[in-house]
This record gives structure tokens, sequence and C-alpha cells, in this order.
């Protein structure tokens, strides 16, 4: 006789390989969080899905060295963000996209301080704001113009923030 079970109930499930080693599981982790772990074969946790105590969606990629390095996330504010991160899990790079579709790179430092930002406001148009150690603005561009009429290319945009940078 073959019958399918209508449901399973547990705390925690693993899918081994035929040695037994754990290749992903489904349930909480140590930081009481419900998500789906996948394993390579070093027993590295590669990827990782989970819902946030705060109801929001977060898939992660990690390295080799089983850290952190890329996060794709919804905030509460449905805010999607994917953040580049460094071996620590500092978010050095961010993208993000609003609900009303403005999109923002944040460039960042160790401690995860936005130094510039670049994103394309309501009007459509590209903007660049260079901040102090304190998180304040210390420089935007354009004032009034489209970014490239006031840059021009690239090249010069770098030229720019090495020139407020010191470096």
């Amino acid at each position: 006789m073959n019958e399918t079970a209508k449901l399973i109930r547990t705390e925690r499930l693993e899918i081994v390989d035929e040695a037994g080693q754990c290749m992903a599981e489904i349930g909480k982790g140590e930081d009481q969080i419900v998500g789906i772990n996948l394993y390579d074969n070093l027993k590295k946790v590669r990827m990782r899905l989970r819902i946030r105590e705060n109801n929001c969606p977060q898939i992660t990629l990690h390295d080799s060295g089983g850290y952190p390095r890329i996060r794709l996330l919804l905030n509460k504010d449905d805010e999607l963000k994917i953040q580049f991160c460094d071996r620590a899990g500092d978010a050095l790079l961010k993208l993000a996209l609003d609900e009303d579709g403005q999109l923002l790179i944040e460039l960042r430092d160790e401690d995860e301080a936005t130094k510039i930002a670049f994103l394309v406001n309501e009007a459509g148009k590209g903007v660049v704001a260079i901040f102090d150690d304190n998180g304040n603005p210390i420089s935007s561009l354009p004032k009034e113009r489209d970014l490239y009429d006031y840059i021009g290319t690239a090249s010069k945009l770098i030229n720019i923030i090495r020139a407020v940078s010191g470096n």
C-alpha cells in the first residue's frame, strides 16, 4: 500500500548525503530565526534563506570560508536591497530600490557609514552626495543640472571623488 503523509511536523529538518553529512537544513538557527541553510561538501554554509525578526525576507550568499558576502533583502518598508559585504559581514556597497522605484547606490566604510551615495531622484535626475565621518553631507552634485551634463564622463567623476576625499 502506497500512502502519502499529509503533514510532517518537526522543529528541524536535515537533508544529508549518502555519507550522512548535512547538505541542507530547515529550522531555527542560533539566532532563533527560522531559515534554510545550504552547505558545500566542506560543511560550510554557502546560502541562507530566512525571514528575519521583523518579518523581512533575506537571502545571503557565503564565500568558501563561510563568510556572508552578498545579501538580498526586503526591509520593513519593502525597499529592495543588495549588499556586498567584506569578510566581517559589513555592507560596504549597497544597492537599493525603494517602493517608488528610486534607485540608490551607497559606498560605505568598514563601520557601514555611507561615504558616497549615487541616486536617481524623483525627477529622474542623477545625484552624487559625499558624506563626512559623522554622516553629514559635505558635497552634492549637481544642484540643478543633469549629472552626465555636469560631469561628462565616469573618469571625471572619479577625479572629483578623489579630489574631495584627498586621494
